[in-house]
């Protein structure tokens, strides 16, 4: 049987929905799927070591905007050292911009469709003894002999198709006992899950929310996923975990199936509380007025825009009007409002910023995560950054830093870090003062 090893950039989680799927699709079609994390402290020669030791019949590479540099890199020194081992990349950037997600040539592939319907093509007509695809696959470019072959139409995403997540790839019950990389505030004994694919609102403007959103073509509406499925993949590791985490960016948005999922929820994990996320516009959705507070403990909006008149020069930025009235409703509700935040926006100012800070602080969020902003390759906030030379300039390829934010012309670099270390420290307070919701708050397993 031979291996698949899936490469990830671990630069926001470990656990990563959408990866998780595609090794589930691996395993049944014979192969082994590993889990090969990288983070950005990863010595170039140990990662290389490490993938190759386990010697795979092909690699998987998950490619986002942010991580496109340092994908592309890591291709590039495996293909050294490995020149007919098969790559295939997936990824936001690999469904938005497919004909420049690949930077390195031949045997490599590309799911240019959705990524699960795509996958389960390509592994039917790809013996799992290896070996090159020479067929053309539905929603599957193809890099051979220097040129890009399209494949054909992707095929509509098939839900029923699915198996449930692959976890035990990402350490399986000990990774949501004991560490932290799988919950969007840094929580032990949480599993993220995802009920649909794809996001009404569209893909995410800050590129670092990309980790945390299952991509999908914006020109089609979102996918359910199998309910039944979903949860056999909880129940696998429901002795380890305390609290789910919805990771839907508009959980809601398709009322019938929210509401089926929460009732098969709570008939078979009766004690399991748990997090959603939604937007803000146009409005929290009508299953929110449903919500059974005892059980929805968080609900996780976005904050980017720290104006109004800032929304109105790039669209795809939230209101943080909106934002505002949607916490009061749901603080008022009885549950704990939570935050990922944007900070280092083009025409940010520092007291835009600490303007958030007091939104933050006036509204009773509980939790916020402070995401410094990269634009989402190729949308109009890339275009912008670009022409004003605001993307990061850090070393090309592996030590690519995307934790720096980028370079602000408005204020000086010193107020920018300062502002910046301010976010840190009221992220840390409020954890500090408040006690975490995603604790268990009945007695005995949760299911």
């Amino acid at each position: 049987m031979m291996k698949l090893t899936f490469v990830t950039v671990v630069d926001q989680a470990i656990y990563e929905p959408g990866t998780a799927q595609l090794a589930a699709i691996a395993r049944r079609h014979g192969w082994t799927p590993i889990h090969a994390p990288v983070d950005y402290g990863t010595a170039k020669e140990a990662f290389s070591r490490r993938l190759l030791e386990n010697e795979p019949g092909a690699v998987v590479f998950r490619l986002t905007g942010e991580t496109r540099e340092v994908v592309q890199y890591m291709a590039r020194v495996i293909r050294e050292e490995a020149p007919t081992l098969p790559f295939v990349f997936h990824g936001p950037l690999c469904i938005h911009r497919p004909d420049s997600a690949v930077g390195v040539s031949d045997h490599s592939l590309v799911l240019a469709g959705e990524p699960e319907t795509a996958f389960d093509r390509l592994l039917a007509h790809w013996p799992s003894q290896g070996g090159f695809v020479p067929e053309a696959i539905p929603g599957v470019w193809r890099i051979h002999d220097g040129e890009t072959l399209r494949g054909p139409e992707a095929l509509a995403f098939e839900p029923g198709r699915l198996p449930p997540p692959e976890i035990e790839v990402f350490g399986g019950a000990s990774l949501f006992r004991h560490g932290t990389g799988a919950s969007l505030f840094g929580e032990t004994g949480v599993f993220p899950i995802e009920t649909t694919v794809g996001c009404p609102a569209g893909p995410a403007s800050n590129a670092a929310l990309q980790s945390f959103n299952h991509p999908a073509s914006p020109s089609i509406a979102p996918r359910r996923r199998p309910i039944d499925g979903l949860l056999d993949g909880l129940e696998s590791v429901a002795g380890a975990v305390r609290h789910l985490e919805v990771r839907d960016r508009q959980f809601g948005f398709d009322d019938e199936h929210s509401e089926r999922f929460l009732r098969e929820l709570s008939s078979r994990f009766p004690n399991l509380g748990y997090s959603l996320r939604m937007n803000a516009e146009p409005g929290l959705p009508p299953i929110f007025d449903r919500l059974d507070s005892g059980r929805c403990r968080r609900i996780v909006l976005e904050l980017d825009a720290p104006t109004p008149a800032i929304k109105t020069r790039s669209p795809g930025l939230r209101d943080p009007d909106r934002v505002r009235d949607a916490l009061r409703r749901i603080v008022g509700a009885g549950i704990e409002a939570a935050l990922l935040v944007s900070v280092g926006l083009p025409w940010e100012t520092p007291a835009d910023i600490r303007g958030k800070l007091d939104l933050i602080r006036e509204e009773g969020v509980r939790r916020a995560r402070f995401l410094p902003f990269e634009p989402r390759y190729a949308d109009h906030l890339y275009s912008v950054c670009s022409d004003a030379k605001m993307l990061p300039t850090g070393e090309a390829g592996w030590n690519r830093e995307v934790y720096h934010p980028l370079r602000q012309d408005c204020m000086p670099e010193e107020e920018w870090y300062q502002v910046w270390q301010e976010c840190l420290d009221l992220a840390a307070r409020l954890q500090v003062e408040h006690p975490s919701v995603t604790r268990s708050t009945t007695e005995g397993p949760v299911a």
